[in-house]
Order: structure tokens, then C-alpha cells, then sequence
């Protein structure tokens, strides 16, 4: 297992777009931290859900608030988890890794398909 890290999301969205465009690969899963300097992590999450590109690829939240409108905010920005820190470092591992299976396993794609020419 191969990990990025971005301090931000204008770094995240640059770390995205290179790695789409040197290894035409994305991410099989993000974790997100919705207190990001610059842009928070709700409006990356949203960026990402409107790019075509990063869409399809599932997210894990992690974030410090246990405010049921933070975490629906979450989930309609189209979070796929959401954890509250602080997080024991295993509960993290097991919920990124069944969210990755779970696309995996629901053959969900993690590039949109190719546009027939």
C-alpha cells in the first residue's frame, strides 16, 4: 500500500491531478481532514465530487466535531465514512481498508470509463 500526503487542499488537488496525469492512476481511497488550511475539507470534498476524474473515489472523513450537521454536511458532500478524533490509529486502518473493499468488492470503478471516440 502506496500513500500521498497533502497539507492542504490546494496541494491535495495538485498531488490528485499529477498523479492522474504521470501514473494515470487515482487514489483507491482518501482520507480527509475536514480542518485543512486554505480550502476546508468540505469544499475539497466537494471539488472532488465534481471532477469526473476523482468522483468515484471513496472518502473517509476524519475530523474533531460531533455535530450532527457537520457529519450529514459530510455525507451529503458525499463522504462514504466519518470518524471523530481522536482516532485510535487501528480503527483508521480498518475503516479505510472496508471502505476500499467494499468499492472493491461493489466492482464500483475508480476511474470513470473511458468516452468511446
Amino acid at each position: 500500500m502506496e500513500f500521498s500526503i497533502a497539507g492542504n487542499a490546494p496541494a491535495a488537488i495538485a498531488l490528485l491531478r499529477a498523479e492522474a496525469r504521470n501514473y494515470a492512476r487515482s487514489p483507491d481511497v482518501i482520507v480527509l481532514d475536514l480542518n485543512l488550511p486554505g480550502m476546508n475539507g468540505l469544499g475539497f470534498l466537494e471539488w472532488l465530487r465534481s471532477d469526473p476524474e476523482f468522483a468515484p473515489t471513496p472518502v473517509v472523513v476524519i475530523s474533531g466535531s460531533h455535530e450532527p450537521a457537520e457529519i450529514i454536511g459530510a455525507y451529503d458532500r458525499g463522504a462514504n465514512a466519518y470518524i471523530v478524533k481522536p482516532v485510535d490509529f487501528e480503527v483508521l486502518v480498518d475503516t479505510v481498508t472496508n471502505v476500499y473493499r467494499l468499492w472493491s468488492l461493489a466492482g464500483i470503478p475508480h476511474r470513470p470509463p473511458e468516452e468511446p471516440r
